[in-house]
């Protein structure tokens, strides 16, 4: 197997771990099209800081969001058009199962 197909695999494998979490993908749909404050990511999925810093820092490792820091906080926010094909095709798929379900419940 050439070096290029076990680089490809092993992102795609950390984006398949990285979407491998209900609270991470919530994380990730809130962060679409803008960026928000670690604090913020907090009180929406309601868990503790340093879980939600793990999540992130998943997410992160995936290429799926990028960071800055303000002061003390953190920011995120999902990854731009400057991201890896494999990393576009993972938050179209997201972006699109999420609103998919979201049509199926409201119709229920």
């Amino acid at each position: 197997m050439a070096k290029c197909e076990n680089m490809e695999i092993s992102r795609l494998a950390r984006i398949g771990r990285a979407l491998g979490d209900e609270g991470r993908i919530r994380a990730l749909l809130a962060l679409t099209g803008k960026e928000m404050c670690a604090c913020h990511i907090t009180a929406l999925l309601k868990l503790a800081p340093s879980t939600v810093s793990k999540h992130m820092s998943i997410l992160r490792k995936a290429g799926l969001v990028i960071s800055r820091k303000s002061g003390r906080w953190m920011h995120y926010r999902a990854t731009g058009l400057g991201a890896s094909n494999e990393v576009r095709d993972a938050l179209r798929m997201v972006c699109k199962c999420a609103t998919n379900g979201i049509r199926a419940k409201g119709g229920e």
